[in-house]
């Protein structure tokens, strides 16, 4: 499922319920993107301007391309976040009751592979 950029407005929130295998891209700028009860589901956002909501998942990915100051982790096992070149040095992370969590994040330089760090619990 692909949503186009024309399609959402800053005043939107996507919400994503019980996903399971599932691969959702949002381009364009939304408020919030939030994740809830997904099993294995990968979400691509291009820009979200309140964060990223991360609840009650299991092994998910998420990636953020462009902006994006927060991202909220609760009662999840299993994530990894890929912060893009845009929003890795501001990136705030705030996990609660969740497991084997890591960050990605680019390199020094385009040709440097990404770096990546665990999440305490």
């Amino acid at each position: 499922m692909q949503l186009s950029a024309d399609e959402c407005s800053i005043k939107q929130t996507v919400y994503i319920y019980n996903c399971e295998g599932a691969t959702i891209q949002v381009d364009g700028k939304v408020n919030t993107v939030t994740v809830d009860k997904c099993i294995k589901t990968n979400v691509i956002f291009a820009n979200v301007m309140g964060g990223c909501e991360l609840v009650n998942c299991k092994r998910v990915k998420v990636q953020a391309n462009g902006a994006c100051p927060t991202v909220a982790v609760d009662k999840t096992d299993g994530v990894t976040i890929y912060a893009g070149e845009e929003c890795y040095k501001s990136l705030t992370i705030v996990a609660s009751k969740s497991s084997e969590m890591n960050v990605s994040w680019p390199g020094a330089t385009a040709d440097d592979a990404w770096q990546e760090a665990p999440i305490p619990e």
